[in-house]
């Protein structure tokens, strides 16, 4: 029992010191160039970082320092990704055959600045598209370094994200701090968790997690997965369900996104500037929210359903945002006007009304 103590104390000690050791004896500057080359021929962006090193713990894994990956043409200067510090982790059968292969991507405090455009493309359309392009292709040869990406985590993040208007203008929206990890990516289920806080038109945190499971096993086309997940958000609890599909080109989804409990006296405290209604009111009690989106970002349907006792409504929209275009329609009923102003409280209560009310409208927007 001692000598088979010794000798495993002897492999810990020479695992810690080649953890230690390794790193600052082999050098990785020969594979930057391989690396750099990989990246900005996935990407047609340019790539560049200032620093390579090896990691031995918690596993074996390159890391990076200053990573940048610049951003869309028309905008000269600007960087899609900014990374103080990357690491890069490496899958150990492959390593052994020869061949360098990186499955895990973690990413600590990187800044994204990401532009949406008025007709419908964004700041990675023309990557995606090359990425498109490539599935396409015939497999390539085998090379010395690939990518089998199965796990991401993006760590405190600064995420800014650019609208632009109809009119040429921007509203910026900031997510600071963006916390995202992404498990079992490629496989039949791929779980994921998201922590953030946004701050903008409303402001609040985030906190949701939950999974992507596929259906139809590895041979259905277009890929499919059943989307389960649950959380905070705004201080609310949230669900999630439904189905989204990978066909070659747009992203569909069939997805209802639900809030069951709905604290409406937290609602104002979200905005940035609350409407006058909402702030003068003081409301109370509980509401239910469920929305679901269907179709895919070439034309979009939503569909809405809003409970607060005796409060009802409900909206249905379509839209299609490269163009603009979009077309809707909505109900509401009150089943008992003196109910919902004893909620309300305020002014509104004073004036004691009586009965029931029923509104409906509709509009239309043609595209441009």
């Amino acid at each position: 029992m001692r000598k088979a103590a010794i000798i495993v104390a002897v492999v810990v000690l020479a695992v810690v010191l080649l953890a230690i050791l390794l790193p600052r004896i082999v050098s990785l500057d020969a594979l930057k160039p391989r690396i750099v080359a990989l990246l900005e021929e996935k990407t047609g962006r340019k790539v560049s970082f200032s620093k390579i090193s090896l990691s031995l713990f918690p596993g074996i894994g390159v890391k990076i320092s200053g990573l940048s990956v610049s951003g869309d043409p028309g905008h000269a200067g600007e960087n899609l990704l900014s990374v103080p510090e990357a690491e890069i982790r490496v899958s150990l059968l492959p390593l052994l055959s020869g061949r360098a292969e990186f499955n895990k991507f973690l990413l600590r405090r990187p800044e994204v600045l990401f532009r949406k455009y008025r007709d419908g493309t964004h700041s990675v359309t023309q990557i995606a598209r090359r990425l498109e392009r490539e599935e396409g292709q015939a497999p390539p040869r085998e090379e010395k370094i690939s990518v089998a990406l199965q796990a991401l985590s993006v760590e405190e993040a600064k995420f800014t994200l650019i609208l632009e208007g109809e009119d040429g203008g921007e509203t910026r929206w900031r997510i600071d701090p963006f916390t995202i990890r992404l498990s079992g990516i490629g496989g039949a289920r791929s779980a994921f968790e998201i922590e953030t806080r946004i701050d903008g038109a409303v402001r609040g945190e985030i906190a949701f997690s939950g999974s992507l499971a596929r259906q139809g096993g590895a041979a259905a086309d277009p890929p499919a997965f059943h989307l389960d997940g649950k959380g905070m958000a705004f201080g609310q609890p949230v669900t999630a369900d439904g189905k989204i599909s990978a066909p070659i080109g747009t992203a569909r989804m069939d997805v209802t996104v639900a809030f069951p409990k709905i604290d409406v006296e937290k609602i104002p405290k979200i905005f940035s500037r609350p409407p006058a209604m909402l702030s003068e009111a003081t409301v109370k009690g509980v509401a239910s929210l469920a929305v679901k989106v269907s179709g895919s970002l070439q034309a979009l349907g939503i569909d809405g359903e809003l409970k607060f006792d005796p409060l009802s409504a409900t909206v249905r929209a379509s839209l299609v945002p490269s163009t603009g275009a979009r077309e809707w329609s909505g109900s509401a009923r009150i089943a008992s006007l003196a109910d919902f102003a004893k909620i309300l409280g305020g002014e509104i209560s004073r004036w004691a009304p009586a009965g029931r009310l029923a509104v409906s409208a509709k509009g239309k927007r043609p595209g441009c």
